[in-house]
């Protein structure tokens, strides 16, 4: 009675993971050498490797980018050239598509002060906040900043304010979690409303690696 034939045209050395056509024998069973490592293995080995679709990510650790090899992918330790630490696939934080982002569930997280952030996203979400603040009252100032009419300079006024206070306050949830990452009390966040010292605590922030305790 005949081998049966594999449908699997392609795949890895497990090995090494150098990738190889099959022919009709090793498909059958044939042992395959394979030409970078000098091992042998079946297609039936080569068909056990479950690689992840994810090519790259962030370190936990200090959210630095990482390329994944294909080894990485298939379940090997990754390990972080910047920081040192070796993490798994299945310990990173994918990206939904933009269509499945809760938008309400991240402006939540944006005004809450609980939880904790990587030092990577504090530095987007900080100059995120404060560009679209400065863009949003630029704007509202230049079309309606020579109006003569009370009622609308005090509700422009009044918008103007309200903007900087959300944004104030997204900042300051932002710093809260940000310090709870590096293992710092909160209440430190009360250094943001002192001159000169809420420059160096932002830099602090921005510059500190995450801590693991």
């Amino acid at each position: 009675m005949p081998n049966q034939i594999s449908n699997t045209l392609k795949g890895y050395c497990p090995h090494c993971f150098t990738s190889r056509n099959f022919n009709l024998d090793e498909r059958r069973g044939a042992i395959i050498n394979c030409a970078n490592c000098e091992k042998n293995f079946t297609v039936l080995d080569s068909e056990k490797i479950i690689l992840s679709e994810i090519t790259e990510g962030m370190c936990p650790h200090c959210g630095s980018g990482v390329h994944f090899t294909l080894q990485q992918r298939a379940g090997s330790p990754v390990l972080c050239v910047k920081c040192k630490n070796d993490f798994l696939l299945s310990d990173i934080h994918i990206l939904p598509k933009y269509s499945e982002i809760n938008y309400v569930k991240k402006l939540e997280e944006l005004m809450s002060p609980n939880g904790k952030v990587g030092r990577k996203e504090f530095l987007y979400s900080y100059f995120g906040i404060a560009l679209g603040n400065f863009v949003f009252i630029t704007f509202l100032v230049a079309i309606f900043g020579n109006t003569n009419e009370y009622m609308l300079s005090s509700i422009l006024t009044l918008i103007v304010f309200l903007a900087w206070g959300i944004s104030a306050w997204a900042v300051i949830c932002l710093g809260i979690r940000r310090l709870r990452d590096i293992n710092e009390p909160p209440a430190t966040i009360i250094v943001a409303f002192i001159p000169i010292l809420n420059i160096i605590l932002l830099l602090w922030l921005l510059l500190t690696p995450s801590k693991n305790k």
